[in-house]
């Protein structure tokens, strides 16, 4: 071949790649665009249970933090109970005390009157 016909050749590789530009440009896009779309949906379809889910946990921990707003109002309750049992215990303690004082004098008293009369009925007989 001669230099003539290889720069022809070469002139007419230039004009078809130069007419195919166009075309790939488009069929890039059109993938590249296809390809969003498609990421797009996948994407929409991944987020929109995620968001839902989000908005249940969401409820959950409204109840949950509600039920813990009770909670605190009746353990606080619970605790103004049992300050009041603790008192009252210690008022039944200090009561009881008194009983098994009184009891324990008894109970002497009952022994030593026990003696006076045994001595007394030995003495007599």
């Amino acid at each position: 071949m001669t230099n003539d016909e290889l720069l022809a050749i070469r002139a007419m590789l230039c004009e078809e790649i130069n007419a195919l530009r166009p075309t790939l440009r488009e069929e890039i896009n059109s993938s590249v665009y296809a390809s969003e779309l498609s990421i797009d949906e996948n994407f929409e379809a991944t987020v929109t249970p995620i968001n839902g889910q989000f908005d249940r946990l969401e409820i959950m921990v409204e109840i949950m933090n509600q039920h813990l707003i009770l909670m605190r109002a009746g353990l606080k309750e619970v605790r103004s109970d049992l300050t009041e049992v603790k008192s009252v215990l210690k008022q039944i303690i200090t009561v009881l005390h008194q009983a098994v004082v009184a009891i324990n004098e008894l109970q002497a008293d009952q022994r030593a009157l026990s003696v006076w009369i045994d001595m007394n009925v030995h003495s007599a007989v």
